[in-house]
């Protein structure tokens, strides 16, 4: 090999970065990465770009912890540099938990529709309904209490899996209703156990089981309405919360995100079981009049929204653009 071939070779360093292989000096050369030790492993699929003097290879999918590769060099002067490398162990992480389930309340009534289950970090897909029971006062696993989607509901980040009771047997006369019956009765107990064994998204389990133990009250069926909120407005001149008493529990998710004050940058919140709506501004409240506005869209536990009630509901054509109707109440702040 010539001299200047092999300090050029000497002076390459290859390193495994980030999540990507790293070769300087390596502009205008050519990067090729093997993982496994069968000689005849195909190459990795990826992405190489140029940053200053360096090469550097990204694979289409993240290497998995622990893995060993290969890495081939060619510099743009035919010289061939060969490294091994071994991608770190993952950190340790703490054990996915349930963090929390919504309605918040120990009292749901006999309609309730849906529930929020919010996890620490994502899950796995394709699990849930072989990991969420319902069970009776004796301990006794209720049958087919949930609508169970091949496309399960969640969030983007993995985080929040939305679950349905199933809506023909919650809704009255509709066949299953009438076949079947409902799932919860009124006046009896009820426990949501989430199994430990349902994986995450890294494959662990649950930290342990969770469970949810409830009373069943008399079914909801009232249209909520707005003239029934009670608002607690904070003086001017502070950023203590605006408190707006719902008189009943709403759906947790839609409350957050159908309920806006309008014109005022702060952050919303829920408590007391999902009855109270809670708004802090990033500035000092000004003296004025203020415009709560809540979309036609937003619902009780059972449903039920603000323009029309769940057990008349009916499944009509689906409208490419819906028009988003609201509701509106003012305020003043002195």
């Amino acid at each position: 090999m010539p001299l200047l071939a092999a300090l050029a070779l000497w002076a390459v360093e290859i390193q495994y970065v980030g999540g990507a292989v790293r070769v300087t000096p390596g502009a205008g050369g050519s990067i090729e990465v093997v993982t496994g030790d069968a000689a005849d492993s195909p190459a990795v699929l990826g992405a190489t770009r140029t940053e200053g003097e360096a090469l550097i290879f990204a694979p289409r999918f993240p290497f998995r912890p622990g893995i060993r590769g290969k890495v081939v060099f060619r510099s743009a002067a035919g010289v061939e540099t060969r490294r091994e490398f071994t991608v770190p162990a993952a950190a340790a992480r703490p054990a996915t938990r349930l963090e929390q389930v919504y309605p918040t309340a120990s009292a749901l009534p006999e309609n309730q529709l849906k529930l929020y289950l919010h996890f620490s970090a994502p899950m796995s897909r394709g699990e849930a309904y072989r990991h969420i029971r319902l069970l009776d006062g004796s301990g006794a696993q209720v049958e087919l209490p949930f609508l169970e989607l091949d496309q399960e509901l969640w969030d983007a980040a993995g985080r929040r899996l939305t679950v349905f009771f199933d809506p023909g047997r919650v809704k009255r006369e509709v066949l299953p209703n009438r076949e079947v019956g409902q799932p919860m009765m009124a006046g009896r107990n009820y426990t949501l156990a989430i199994d430990a064994a349902w994986p995450d998204a890294e494959g662990a389990p649950l930290i342990g089981e969770f469970r949810k133990p409830f009373t069943v009250v008399a079914a909801d069926r009232a249209r909520p309405s707005m003239s029934r909120w009670r608002i607690e407005a904070p003086a001017a001149g502070t950023r203590d919360p605006l408190k707006v008493d719902l008189g009943e529990p709403f759906d947790h998710a839609l409350l957050l995100r159908e309920l806006h004050l309008a014109h005022v940058k702060g952050a919303a919140a829920a408590d007391r079981n999902e009855t109270r709506w809670l708004f802090t501004p990033d500035e000092p409240w000004a003296p004025g009049t203020y415009e709560l506005t809540a979309a036609t869209a937003l619902e009780d536990l059972a449903g039920n929204r603000l323009d029309r009630l769940f057990d008349v509901d009916k499944f009509d054509r689906i409208d490419k653009n819906p028009r988003r109707e609201v509701r509106r109440l003012r305020f003043t702040i002195r």
